[in-house]
């Protein structure tokens, strides 16, 4: 999304653009675990589909272009609770994640809104010949995220903005660097195949890999900083792979979420994901780049702190 936005927008600040893309975006899965949505997913298939038609018509025009991100926000997580409901287990994966990052740079270079808008008309096909009920989604017991202690909401809130806060950036340093447009979606792949890689082996040890995640919130702060100064697409690339082992070990706690799981996200997680690029883009308007790569540092401090709070890993 950052990477579209980037690439083509023409208008406007582009950068606090594509940050306030991303939080919008994000906005509606945050209102649709909070309210429920009385939008049926064939309608939000449709609308989310429509919005992608007319990004694609207009990419340069940055402003108009949150509107129509918020308004794709909205109506996929519609789309996707009823494709849930249809199916016990949407093939969700690290798999299938790295892939689409890995082509999401060819995408930005050209009409990718439109192939993914005709995705979504594909999937609402799909919910049409499966038979699901044309009611509208309001999210079951089931569907909700489970109540965690009250302290445990800030960890997964930190862990979001420490991350969202600069992700946003990374496709504009990337290029700004010298690496081509197709190969910034590779670089990110990269750092998601190791994170969910680290993720993976070290979810067997249980409590054991508490020290491993402590010591993984602490040494994401110089990491992060790094960043800032990297000169260099690889040492960005770098970077990225190993902030992205580092929050792989992160997210082994049980206050947080993956992304690449599938599952529910905890609200204070997705207030996490909305805010992170909302305090990126004002970081970025007040000391550029730098200051961006510092916030997100320092909300690694409170991550760590939490992780020690609890002292305990549940995967």
């Amino acid at each position: 999304m950052p990477l579209a936005v980037i690439a083509h927008s023409e208008h406007g600040e582009v950068l606090v653009t594509a940050a306030l893309a991303v939080a919008a975006a994000r906005l509606g899965t945050l209102l649709l675990t909070r309210y429920g949505s009385k939008r049926v997913p064939s309608q939000a298939g449709i609308l989310a589909a429509v919005a992608l038609l007319f990004l694609g018509l207009s990419p340069e025009e940055g402003p108009l272009s949150i509107l129509l991100w918020l308004l794709f926000g909205l109506a996929w997580p519609v789309l996707e609770q009823g494709l849930r409901q249809r199916w016990s287990v949407v093939p969700y994966g690290l798999g299938w994640l790295v892939l689409a990052m890995a082509v999401a740079g060819p995408l930005a270079l050209g009409p990718g809104t439109w192939l993914i808008g005709a995705g979504c008309l594909f999937l609402v096909w799909l919910l049409g010949q499966g038979g699901v009920s044309d009611g509208g989604f309001a999210p079951k017991a089931g569907d909700r995220p489970a109540e965690i202690a009250p302290h445990a909401n800030w960890l997964p809130l930190a862990y979001s903005v420490s991350y969202l806060c600069w992700a946003w950036l990374a496709p504009a340093l990337l290029l700004n660097a010298g690496l081509p447009v197709a190969m910034v979606g590779l670089a990110f792949a990269a750092a998601w195949l190791f994170r969910g890689l680290v993720a993976s082996i070290a979810s067997g040890w249980g409590n054991r890999a508490f020290p491993m995640s402590l010591a993984a919130a602490v040494l994401s702060i110089p990491t992060i900083v790094a960043m800032a100064w990297a000169s260099e697409s690889w040492q960005l690339v770098a970077l990225m792979v190993l902030q992205g082992g580092l929050a792989g070990l992160v997210s082994l706690n049980e206050a947080i979420v993956p992304p690449q799981s599938g599952k529910s996200m905890p609200p204070a997680q997705l207030v996490g994901e909305v805010t992170g690029p909302l305090l990126g883009a004002v970081l970025l308007v007040i000391g550029g780049p730098t200051a961006v790569f510092l916030g997100a540092a320092l909300f690694s401090l409170p991550v760590a702190g939490l992780i020690w709070r609890r002292r305990s890993i549940m995967v």
